[in-house]
């Protein structure tokens, strides 16, 4: 939906039309000036990613923002050395996408989920905190299922 173009200037490709909803939702509440790209995920009910890495050298910083906008039950999301990934709707995450991962959807409605990459002079104090909240939530987690 949005791309940056070669003046490094933020702009909404022509299927943003019919996300005017996402759209508004981005320009409001989204921390980022720019972004690199923005993709709409679906994975329908019995789908499933093979594991793969996003960044075949690892992850520097932060990855992509990813916020789920629908996860139905059934829908899981496997890290490599972080397992099972919780996901409740309206919850975001920036995540090692360095590390395996695949995705697998056993439920009975689609999957979707937005994934915002902010363009790489973006990452301004606010999107920063929001990944590092992202990270802590993530991190009591995997803690509170470990000690159960």
């Amino acid at each position: 939906m949005g791309i940056i173009n070669d003046s490094h200037k933020t702009d909404w490709t022509d299927v943003s039309q019919f996300f005017p909803k996402t759209v508004k939702w981005l320009k409001t509440y989204c921390p980022l000036k720019e972004y690199a790209r923005i993709r709409v995920m679906i994975l329908d009910p019995d789908g499933s990613s093979s594991p793969h890495k996003d960044y075949e050298l690892g992850q520097a910083v932060c990855g992509p923002i990813n916020v789920a906008v629908v996860n139905p039950i059934g829908a899981e999301f496997v890290l490599e050395n972080g397992g099972l990934v919780p996901w409740k709707e309206g919850e975001f995450r920036s995540m090692d996408l360095g590390s395996n991962h695949c995705i697998r959807n056993v439920g009975n409605e689609s999957r979707i989920h937005l994934i915002i990459t902010p363009s790489k002079t973006d990452w301004d104090i606010d999107a920063m905190k929001m990944a590092c909240k992202s990270f802590v939530k993530y991190q009591r987690e995997i803690n509170d299922t470990r000690r159960t």
